[in-house]
């Protein structure tokens, strides 16, 4: 994602709506608020979804990190949700999802 594209979420984010969009890698891409923080969802084509929350009941709030919770066996040790996640982090999951679709 480029700076834009994080406007362009923050814009959505503040008038409290709900978008859901398609990138240039097919994935699709919902984003809304939940509990009071951000939900973002991302889907391939494979109907593999990674799901990311920010908001004051996630792992790591506290901290200014994520949680994420993935559809795919197995993407994080065993466990389908992981805590305390730094964006770069975050990110490396988003690219997995990607590479599950080709």
């Amino acid at each position: 994602m480029k700076l834009k594209d994080y406007k362009f979420i923050e814009e959505h984010y503040n008038r409290g709506m709900t978008h859901t969009f398609k990138d240039k890698d097919d994935i699709e891409i919902t984003i809304g608020r939940h509990l009071g923080g951000i939900h973002w969802s991302f889907k391939n084509t494979n109907n593999d979804v990674l799901s990311v929350i920010f908001h004051t009941g996630s792992y790591g709030h506290e901290q200014g990190k994520f949680e994420i919770m993935s559809s795919w066996r197995n993407p994080v040790k065993g466990d389908s949700v992981k805590g305390w996640l730094t964006f770069g982090e975050v990110q490396k999951f988003i690219n997995e999802l990607k590479r599950r679709m080709k």
